[in-house]
């Protein structure tokens, strides 16, 4: 699996009223980088340039520049199992890569959908590291939810996911 890696253009956002055309649309996302997942479920990631992954994020599924619900999730996985259990239409999956990405995708989400006056909710899909938290590693899934809910103010919800005992 081959997933485009793509950053809001935040030159291009300040400087247009319109953002519903194709040609402004190949402005707005510009392509960073790539991820391959195999058949394993391991992972790389291919970048153009040190630090080009802060703030971008993949489109799993939906148009993200139409979109009246979206939801950011940590990763691939996470996304497709949150939009696979969304009951809104009209809906944007997309990944933030990472937990401590969260935030940083969620606030480049909210100031693009900003000049647009939607979407009418952000929903942020955690995941719940409950394991390493037991282990002492901290929780960051649920940590960075909660940085990107405070981003994201009265637009947003979170979903956390419940962990059984045995799925720790």
């Amino acid at each position: 699996l081959c997933i485009p890696i793509y950053a809001l253009n935040e030159r291009y956002i300040g400087e247009k009223k319109t953002l519903h055309t194709e040609r402004v649309k190949a402005k707005m996302l510009e392509l960073k980088g790539y991820q391959l997942i195999d058949s394993v479920g391991d992972k790389r990631i291919y970048i153009a340039q040190s630090g080009d992954i802060v703030g971008s994020f993949q489109i799993i599924k939906g148009q993200f520049e139409f979109a009246k619900h979206v939801i950011v999730a940590e990763g691939y996985a996470s996304a497709e199992k949150a939009l696979h259990c969304a009951k809104v239409g009209n809906v944007c999956a997309i990944s933030a890569i990472s937990a401590s990405n969260l935030p940083k995708v969620v606030a480049g989400v909210k100031k693009y959908f900003g000049k647009l006056g939607f979407p009418k909710q952000l929903h942020i899909a955690c995941d719940n590291d409950l394991a390493k938290q037991l282990d002492g590693k901290g929780n960051a899934g649920i940590r960075f939810g909660i940085g990107a809910l405070s981003i994201a103010g009265k637009d947003g919800k979170i979903y956390i996911p419940r962990v059984e005992d045995n799925q720790t």
